[in-house]
């Protein structure tokens, strides 16, 4: 099966938004975060979203021009409650 996604550019923030292959699901992408994380890592930024019911992840590859080059949809996702996961992922919510 083949999936597209689909970007369109926004404003002068330097933001795109794709859309979930899954659920079409709205994804903001801040290019300005991209560009501090490729001089860290120095190849493509690889992104990671959460969301959905049922919960399942949307992963993006994009390059600095703003390109996907690849994507992955995961759908099993396990968290248990005891974890440190779960406590990093409530405090990161809790930022907004």
């Amino acid at each position: 099966m083949t999936v597209s996604i689909h970007q369109t550019k926004t404003s002068i923030k330097k933001r795109k938004k794709y859309s979930c292959p899954y659920c079409h699901a709205p994804i903001e992408i801040n290019f300005n975060e991209i560009e501090q994380s490729k001089q860290r890592t120095g190849g493509l930024y690889t992104t990671c979203y959460l969301h959905g019911d049922p919960l399942h992840a949307f992963i993006l590859y994009i390059d600095s021009d703003g390109k996907v080059r690849g994507h992955e949809i995961i759908t099993n996702i396990f968290i248990t409650k005891e974890s440190e996961t779960l406590n990093t992922l409530l405090k990161k919510w809790a930022k907004g």
